[in-house]
């Protein structure tokens, strides 16, 4: 592919030095025309593009389809979150202390959160930017009813009002596909003037997805003789030179067409255009962009996948007629060599090519962490460069919310529940294994309320957690039984070190739980760590315990 996207820019150069200005480039792979387009570019070289791109490929069309997701549920809050990060959205006034201010309510209690609003929780902010911004949104709910149904028309207006009202509006029109987005907005509104059937908004939101799929953005900034188009679309036009690029059997002529609506036999019954009337047209098309055309170029791969990759046979035809007739195979031989030579002198370059030495690292003995926890040694041992990162130069990632929980946020619940259960229940012996179940769930009921919020999956946790509870609890009465004790649950614990350069730290961390049991007179304590993985990886941490230092370290 490099090679004919070589081959294509090389040939474009020529014919502008030779004066030719309106060449069409009409590409059967579009693999080929990104690559081509990408190049080009690199070249100075612009290219109108009469494709286009499909609208919900967008930047624009996404963020107006997530306003309209947001709207679909109320505002709620996560996803408001979410749609608050988007960088057009983020840069207005107000937005940002909005987000963060939703953001440290959300850590701090899910489930206030989630009941409480997005406009009640700025309220006790203070911030004057953020709760103009929540005003604003909060007339939008109010204006806009999504549970109602309304026509088209309706759905439509009501939508053009929020993005007014939000200042959605003003972003679409400082960006071209958000100009042509609105004016589809307008061209839906007149075309289904006399529609009055009423939807809900949930339905009228898929329909406009699928207008958005169909309608197409093109550029209109660029202004150049190149253009990328088709066949059908140069009917009637002259060029001066015409490329046909990924001109192989495979991508054309296309030997089926597929149809939404019925086979070629229906279709032929029905006096509707058939697989050989698309072919015919094509081929109408073909001679005529040919005949309307000074100079014609084929490029196609001569393998792909290290298979041998055929000529389109209708250019293969032209090829053998000019062979017979003239004797020229209507190779291009000047340009072979020029792209043999460019290969050549790509190939030297690489081989000059030396890498840049790693750089040297140094710091002075303040800027090391005094101390460390288990996690951050862990992090030590995995990368280095990690560690450096995080606990030298103290650069974090801020904390992602998730719209689904993951796996540490249900260890977090795990390890309350477990610390909330056993303070109420030091010992499980001789308790009904029902009543300790039961009182288990209820902890997990109200931890999982407090930690993560009414979302869907703490459904799917509850169900599991409840068959985890009667294993764990079946266990534990069997260790009781045994003569092990809870002595500690959720302890904090730290230990000096000194380095072999020299160095003092700390090494610090929280253990889950210590047992301890008496044996011929003799104290024996066990660390106990809960995990939520699966079985395979902990076997794994378990066949490599010297490479995890979380387990090695509770017990030193």
């Amino acid at each position: 592919m490099d090679q004919e996207v070589q081959a294509i820019k090389i040939k474009i150069q020529q014919w502008l030095v030779a004066g030719k200005k309106n060449i069409a480039i009409i590409p059967f792979d579009r693999k080929v025309a990104r690559r081509l387009r990408a190049l080009l570019q690199q070249s100075d070289i612009l290219v109108r593009d009469e494709f286009g791109w499909k609208m919900s490929t967008t930047s624009v069309a996404a963020t107006l389809v997530d306003w309209l997701e947001l709207l679909a549920c109320n505002l709620e809050v996560t996803k408001l979150i979410r749609f608050l990060k988007r960088p057009t959205i983020g840069q207005r006034f107000g937005v940002d202390q909005l987000r963060v201010a939703l953001e440290k309510a959300l850590k701090k209690n899910k489930k206030m959160t989630a009941t409480s609003g997005f406009h009640k929780i700025v309220e006790g902010t203070g911030a004057d930017l953020a709760q103009e911004v929540a005003d604003k949104l909060d007339e939008v709910k109010r204006q806009f009813d999504s549970l109602r149904s309304r026509n088209h028309r309706d759905w439509i207006e009501s939508v053009l009002v929020s993005l007014e009202f939000a200042g959605i509006k003003d972003i679409l029109e400082q960006d071209d596909a958000g100009v042509q987005l609105l004016q589809l907005l307008d061209t839906l509104d007149a075309e289904l003037n006399h529609l009055d059937r009423r939807i809900g908004f949930t339905t009228w939101l898929d329909w406009f997805k699928t207008q958005l799929e169909a309608s197409t953005f093109k550029d209109a900034q660029i202004d150049s003789s190149i253009s990328f188009t088709h066949l059908s679309a140069a009917r009637l036009r002259s060029f001066d030179g015409v490329i046909f690029a990924g001109a192989d059997d495979s991508n054309f002529p296309l030997v089926q067409f597929k149809s939404l609506h019925f086979g070629d036999g229906v279709r032929a019954q029905l006096d509707l255009r058939t697989t050989e009337d698309f072919i015919h047209a094509d081929k109408v098309d073909l001679l005529g962009f040919l005949l309307s055309s000074q100079t014609a170029f084929v490029t196609w791969q001569r393998q792909k996948d290290n298979e041998d990759n055929l000529l389109s046979p209708w250019f293969e035809n032209f090829r053998l007629c000019h062979i017979v007739l003239w004797g020229d195979d209507l190779r291009d031989e000047e340009l072979e060599s020029r792209l043999h030579s460019f290969e050549e002198r790509q190939r030297k370059l690489q081989g000059k090519y030396e890498p840049f030495p790693e750089p040297n690292i140094s710091i002075v003995p303040s800027e090391i962490p005094t101390q460390i926890s288990v996690s951050g040694y862990q992090s030590l041992l995995d990368c280095p460069y990690q560690f450096f990162v995080r606990y030298v130069l103290r650069t974090r990632e801020p904390d992602a919310l998730d719209a689904d929980p993951s796996k540490r946020e249900l260890g977090n619940v795990i390890h309350k529940v477990l610390e909330k259960f056993h303070t109420r229940y030091p010992r499980c012996t001789n308790v009904d294994l029902e009543v300790m179940q039961q009182e288990m769930i209820n902890i997990s009921r109200d931890t999982l309320a407090t930690l993560v919020g009414p979302r869907g999956v703490v459904y799917g946790w509850m169900n599991r957690l409840g068959g985890l509870f009667k294993q764990y609890l079946e266990w534990q009465v069997q260790r009781e039984k045994a003569g092990w004790t809870i002595v500690e649950m959720e302890a904090d614990f730290e230990r000096n070190f000194m380095t072999i350069g020299g160095l003092s730290g700390k090494l610090y961390g929280r253990v889950d739980r210590i047992d301890e049991h008496v044996v011929n007179g003799e104290l024996k304590r066990i660390v106990i760590d809960y995990k939520v993985q699966n079985k395979s990886i902990l076997k794994k941490i378990i066949s490599s315990y010297d490479e995890h230092a979380q387990l090695v370290s509770y017990v030193s």
